[in-house]
């Protein structure tokens, strides 16, 4: 950007003045084109990210799923575990209210 040829294209030099003119002009030329790279380098880095942002949410919400499934599985274990364990005390709990009717009942024909 900072060399600018000194001859026009008829071959004829250029005046000062006309050169000072076209170093700004190309100065501009090449500070715009430096910025739409930036933007454009920019843009694409940021797309990139939102891509592998939106796949990494998407293979979190798929893990998470799976993990919630596995959570809910142990849960509904726990649960019919607990149900299975409470069906067993409760037979338990029936064979001991008989066996306390049938003392009462021997206490009372005893008196």
């Amino acid at each position: 950007a900072s060399h600018v040829c000194k001859m026009d294209r008829r071959g004829k030099n250029r005046t000062d003045a006309q050169n000072r003119k076209r170093k700004k002009e190309n100065g501009k030329q090449c500070l715009k084109m430096r910025t739409a790279m930036s933007k454009w380098i920019k843009r694409d880095c940021a797309n990139e990210i939102t891509s592998l942002f939106s796949k990494y949410n998407h293979f979190n919400a798929l893990y998470m799923s799976a993990h919630k499934k596995d959570e809910k599985d142990e849960e509904y274990r726990e649960k019919a575990n607990k149900s299975r364990a409470g069906e067993e005390n409760s037979h338990e709990d029936e064979e001991d209210n008989e066996a306390m009717i049938e003392k009462e009942l021997s206490a009372g024909e005893e008196n």
